[in-house]
């Protein structure tokens, strides 16, 4: 009996925790499109999906720092979800932007391009004769 009303206890405090991290935040905007983005580096890709939730016209664009337009595709109000990629192979190191807009609501997401240069490694060699 007591494992049993120790089990309940447990199960009732777990669910209690979990109804608890659900929590929204009452300020938070409502936009009408969720976005996500995927990045490739071994392929030099970006992957934006697109989730158009109230059916509005969406515009993608990648944008870099200076905020000339070096990528577009558009989504019309009948494409409830989209994806896109970007190849950014011929993009130059830097800051980039994926902007998605209905015209009202904007999401942005960062994106930093950068070359790694490999340093050479020195090999030494051991002959005995």
């Amino acid at each position: 009996m007591k494992t049993v009303i120790a089990s309940l206890l447990i199960a009732f405090c777990a669910s209690t925790a979990s109804f608890a991290g659900t929590t929204t935040n009452p300020t938070d905007d409502k936009v009408p499109f969720e976005t996500s983005v995927i990045a490739f580096p071994a392929h030099m890709k970006l992957d934006v999906i697109v989730q158009n939730l109230e059916g509005a016209n969406l515009t993608i664009r990648l944008v870099n720092e200076a905020g000339i337009t070096q990528a577009s595709q558009w989504l019309n109000k009948h494409e409830k979800a989209f994806r896109t990629r970007f190849d950014i192979s011929a993009l130059s190191d830097g800051v980039y932007k994926i902007i998605v807009t209905d015209g009202a609501n904007t999401k942005t997401q960062e994106i930093n391009i950068s070359t790694n240069v490999p340093t050479p490694v020195t090999n030494r060699t051991i002959s005995i004769e």
